[in-house]
């Protein structure tokens, strides 16, 4: 059975997707970095895993819609403004920022609780990054990289099911201030 994932994000515009794809590849060239680009359509910036562990998928994805449909939130903006490589072995080039995330972690953190109150997470907090993967596995890592800010406008979230070999399955999305 192929590997699955399922977990929340937030999704750029096509536009800016395409965008954040260019960059990716531009400085993937720059850099000289050998891995797997993520395709526009499956750029996203993750919220939270939820671990299936030995739960029934179904059973996790109700779960997790009725706790998403519980989030009160407005939109917000999201600014990333640098690249460097994540990960130890597999080093994962992004794009990411801290000074224009304070939002997105704020919501993030409201995301947590509630998950943690619906009893699909352990424990309501946990250290995060903000950030977006331009390229899977590369086969060095690159320090950290100043960009030209990519800025988009958060209006909802997603719940998405990951299928190694197959993409992502979108089960579900809800709107902000709604």
């Amino acid at each position: 059975m192929p590997v699955q994932k399922l977990f929340f994000a937030l999704f750029p515009p096509p536009a800016v997707a395409g965008r954040i794809a260019e960059l990716g590849q531009q400085l993937a060239r720059v850099h000289r970095l050998r891995g797997a680009a993520a395709a526009p359509d499956r750029l996203h910036c993750s919220l939270h895993l939820l671990d299936l562990g030995r739960r029934d998928l179904d059973a996790v994805v109700e779960r997790g819609r009725e706790a998403a449909a519980r989030i009160a939130a407005e939109p917000f903006d999201v600014v990333f403004d640098r690249t460097a490589s994540f990960g130890k072995a597999a080093h994962h080039f992004v794009l990411y920022g801290e000074r224009g995330t304070a939002a997105l972690k704020a919501f993030r953190g409201a995301l947590r609780t509630t998950l943690y109150y619906a009893e699909l997470i352990d424990r309501p907090a946990s250290a995060y990054t903000p950030h977006v993967t331009l390229l899977y596995g590369g086969d060095r890592a690159v320090e950290e990289y100043p960009v030209t800010p990519i800025r988009w406008h958060v209006d909802a979230f997603e719940l998405v099911l990951s299928i190694h070999g197959e993409g992502h399955r979108h089960l579900g999305k809800w709107e902000l201030g709604s």
